[in-house]
């Protein structure tokens, strides 16, 4: 499987106060980060922004060191490093000083007006020296993983290589106009020249090869910009002319947050993370013992293949040590996993199913959530063990068949017998030699007989499986779920009546009979949509179409006709179905199940197992219904 990790490291803080060692915080952050990434291979680094605390170089050696250490834990694993600035990495006072003498124009951040080429011809060269230390810091940082980058910008695009994949990092520099370290929330300028230049270089580099993956990194939320900016570059990312992008990574806010967005076209998912403060003074923001800031990094497994992410969150509890954050996860599966699993493009991910309605309506989209695919599971797993219960049930008919016609006629035992045993079980009972034919021919009315058996036992199977797999609880066995066949006698071609009925557990001295028999059914409402629509079709979705309501004691049924190519008698200039299969339920609580058996498609199902009878003993199903009506007219 293609996939590639991104350690997010953001909001680094090595604050100027502290002596020159590293810090007991980022010890345990190496110290986690060395369990954590034992596993993971094709590791991309990001760090977005906040290395410096107010833009100073005096802990240069401490953040190197640093580096250096995560460089001896991950080693060759490593293949990029991105880091983008942040407001911290932003000397202040070398901007206030040129704003004294006339340099910088700060109304700029209030002009409505768009930040285009001319405002960095006359304005960026002085916010640019700003980041001067952040430059050779960040040069520094590279040159200890052996990352060649000739960029002296603090915003570009570069393109990471794994394996068979094309990945496009797109750096911001979201922090140029910072004036303070205050909330500065609204009020950023991000500059139409930044993003006009990125996306030069974006088409360029698309020109020259393919790209799979567009990871946008900025240090600020883009919700710290004014309202114009934000809509620019958000424009930008959604845009296919634009930058086109499918992740942005940030920090800034010290927290850790997913969002995932997304419009009829495009979806943009934005990750934060960030480690915050140490919990020491550092001049700005005094912390205490009540009241410790929660620290946090994040490493994302991008699975390309499967278009899936999956988001680790580490964060620090009271004694400063690192674990799973289990405040993010909102179940108990992402809590069990230690994860939270979100798709890399949310529009090449369909994140429901379609409830089919009758033919001329529109289909209904049903969302998936644990509860369903936890009812797909199940309904997975019956849809396999009725085909294997079936199968030996065939298997049975088989020997049963054999062994009736051996009492009639003479059978050599030690050839002919195991002779037809294999012409019938092997092939579902192609290549059948004539004197077999003839054999079933003269027995018609036993291999007519065990069908009538055969749908029983699928009834009866199914019908069981339901009840292990539902019935938990003491109340469970007041529940009812009649699972039936009905047929149409050709005769009456607009009526279909009952054929097989079987309810599990079905107490007659609980119940009366009445209420819950299979009526007649006349030739509408969902057995003509299902018909015409070639699917099954539950009541609850096509009540609309349905004429008659469901009876007050049952509350759901799904209707799924057999496609076997003999199912089927000419009406007119029309065709109809001889038979039709049902379940019907009296609790809501089994409606994901037939929804379920909807998006599997159980017709098919049926008309294989179905169609493994029928080939085996060479019959048809319109034979089928002529013994039905046969022996109706011997019962009357």
């Amino acid at each position: 499987m293609n996939n590639f990790t991104i350690l997010h490291l953001s909001d680094l803080h090595f604050d100027v106060n502290n002596d020159e060692t590293i810090t007991d915080l980022h010890t345990r952050l190496l110290n986690d980060i060395q369990l954590e990434m034992q596993y993971s291979d094709n590791i991309t680094i990001v760090v977005s922004g906040d290395l410096y605390n107010q833009g100073s170089s005096k802990k240069n050696k401490i953040i190197l060191d640093f580096f250096r250490k995560l460089h001896e834990i991950l080693g060759e694993k490593v293949i990029d490093v991105i880091i983008v600035p942040g407001n911290h990495d932003k000397k202040l006072d070398n901007d206030k000083q040129k704003y004294k003498n006339g340099f910088i124009n700060y109304d700029i951040l209030h002009n409505p007006e768009p930040l285009d080429s001319d405002c960095k011809k006359q304005e960026w060269k002085f916010f640019n020296s700003s980041f001067s230390n952040f430059k050779n810091l960040k040069k520094d940082i590279l040159d200890i993983f052996e990352i060649e980058n000739n960029s002296s910008c603090t915003y570009e695009c570069r393109v990471v290589n794994i394996e068979e994949h094309n990945i496009l990092f797109v750096l911001l520099n979201t922090s140029w106009l910072c004036q303070g370290h205050n909330d500065e929330r609204r009020k950023l300028r991000i500059g139409n020249f930044q993003l006009q230049e990125l996306n030069s270089q974006y088409k360029k580099i698309k020109s020259e090869k393919n790209i799979d993956l567009v990871i946008a990194v900025g240090h600020h939320p883009l919700n710290w910009f004014t309202g114009y900016d934000q809509d620019l570059i958000t424009n930008s990312f959604l845009s296919k002319e634009g930058l086109n992008v499918d992740t942005y990574l940030c920090g800034h806010t010290h927290n850790r947050d997913i969002v995932n967005w997304y419009n009829n076209t495009k979806s943009l998912l934005t990750l934060v993370s960030g480690i915050g403060w140490p919990n020491t003074n550092h001049g700005e923001i005094p912390q205490n013992d009540e009241k410790k800031e929660k620290h946090t990094y994040s490493s994302y497994v991008f699975n390309l293949d499967i278009n899936s992410i999956d988001v680790y969150v580490r964060s620090t509890n009271d004694n400063d040590e690192f674990n799973t954050d289990f405040s993010m996860y909102k179940n108990d599966h992402e809590s069990k996993e230690k994860k939270i699993t979100v798709p890399i493009k949310m529009r090449n991910n369909k994140s429901y199913f379609v409830l089919y309605t009758g033919v001329n309506r529109s289909n209904k989209s049903y969302y998936f959530n644990e509860k369903v695919v936890d009812e797909m599971l199940i309904v997975s797993k019956h849809i396999s063990e009725l085909k294997y219960r079936m199968k030996t049930i065939l298997d049975k008919y088989v020997l049963d068949f054999l062994k009736a016609i051996n009492n009639n006629i003479d059978i050599d035992k030690e050839n002919g017998f195991n002779t037809y045993q294999e012409e019938l079980l092997i092939g579902n009972g192609k290549n059948k030699s004539p004197e077999l034919i003839d054999l079933i021919k003269k027995n018609k009315q036993l291999v007519l007989s065990n069908f009538e058996n055969y749908l029983g036992a699928i009834c009866e199977n199914l019908g069981n499986l339901i009840v292990e797999a539902k019935w938990n609880n003491a109340e469970d066995f007041d529940d009812l779920i009649r699972l039936h066949f009905r047929y149409c006698q050709k005769e009456e071609n607009n009526i279909y009546k009952k054929l097989i009925v079987k309810i599990p557990n079905y107490d007659e001295d609980k119940l009366e009979y009445a209420d819950y028999e299979l009526s007649d059914m006349e030739w509408e409402d969902l057995l003509e949509a299902s018909w015409k629509e070639k699917h099954s079709l539950v009541y609850s979705v096509n009540k609309n179409i349905c004429k008659k309501p469901i009876k007050d004691v049952w509350h759901n049924f799904i209707t799924a006709i057999p496609n076997c190519n003999s199912n089927y008698f000419s009406y007119r200039n029309d065709k109809r179905p001889l038979l039709t299969f049902g379940i019907t339920v009296n609790h809501q609580k089994y409606d994901d199940y037939l929804y379920a058996l909807s998006f599997f498609e159980f017709e098919n199902v049926l008309s294989s197992i179905i169609d493994d009878y029928l080939n085996t003993f060479n019959i048809e199903i319109s034979q089928f219904s002529d013994y039905c009506m046969k022996g109706m007219k011997e019962d009357e």
